[in-house]
């Protein structure tokens, strides 16, 4: 609707986890690089926690556009049972025909998994939501971390969640201790938040950068530097600006914006 008005390409503060967007902070590199060694070291299984809003999905889609020889089964369901989730594997895995028992799925994918390796291919399960999973679905993952040959794993399996993941984990010892490669990402800083700003306003191609310094400092106020709200609050002031038809976004108008979203900032923050 303002793309027009800021001469922008798209809209850069989206709610989609749109790896063109991701904002490379000194911790999300140092995830980053956890994560991609955990899967081109065929670990087995790796885990990233962090906070909602703090960019955990939109790290692991960057991963996958950035790596090569890999191909992913991303599972957005938690609530699945053991049988389920190997079954959604598979699926995304690229089986459009899918065996109804769990044994025949079994044989399915490690006959899968046993061709890939062979071909170099790098097989990557990645659990959002994990802190959601069932201990009988966290099972079946343990089990899946067994799959290996004399010198390699076949899968390696990302768990991805909020902090309450790790407490989860710490109850069942037989899956916490394979966890080879954990990492974490926090809010950003009030220098990040400039640059994550700066940062999504030039890959949607902003000719300008409308931001005021101090309606920066009051969006990492607000925010408390969690991504997903800097995203909220940047794109209500982008349509605060467009509708007052003002091409300079100050700490007034960050003021007005999240007085109108109060109430969705503090859901958000819990």
């Amino acid at each position: 609707m303002y793309e027009s008005f800021w001469g922008l390409k798209e809209q850069p503060f989206g709610t989609t986890p749109d790896p063109a967007f991701f904002y490379l902070s000194p911790q999300h590199e140092e995830a980053l690089a956890r994560v991609k060694y955990a899967i081109l070291s065929r670990k087995g299984l790796a885990m990233l926690t962090g906070a909602v809003g703090t960019g955990k999905t939109t790290l692991t889609r960057a991963l996958l556009t950035q790596m090569k020889n890999i191909k992913s089964a991303v599972l957005l369901n938690p609530k699945n049972t053991p049988t389920q989730l190997l079954k959604e594997a598979a699926y995304e895995f690229g089986f459009e025909i899918v065996p109804r028992f769990k044994r025949e799925v079994v044989v399915l994918l490690r006959k899968f998994a046993l061709q890939k390796l062979e071909e170099g291919i790098f097989l990557v399960i990645i659990l959002d939501e994990a802190q959601l999973v069932s201990r009988e679905s966290l099972e079946e993952i343990r089990l899946l971390t067994n799959w290996e040959t004399n010198k390699e794993k076949l899968f390696t399996v990302v768990l991805v969640g909020q902090p309450e993941l790790e407490k989860r984990l710490r109850k069942i010892p037989q899956l916490n201790q394979r966890v080879v490669i954990r990492a974490q990402l926090g809010p950003l800083n009030d220098k990040e938040t400039l640059e994550y700003i700066v940062h999504r306003m030039r890959v949607a191609g902003a000719p300008l950068f409308p931001f005021q310094p101090d309606a920066v400092k009051e969006i990492y106020n607000y925010s408390a530097g969690i991504p997903r709200l800097i995203n909220m609050i940047c794109d209500m002031c982008l349509l605060e600006g467009y509708i007052r038809r003002t091409k300079t976004l100050t700490n007034q108008i960050v003021q007005d914006v999240v007085k109108d979203l109060g109430g969705v900032l503090e859901d958000a923050k819990v």
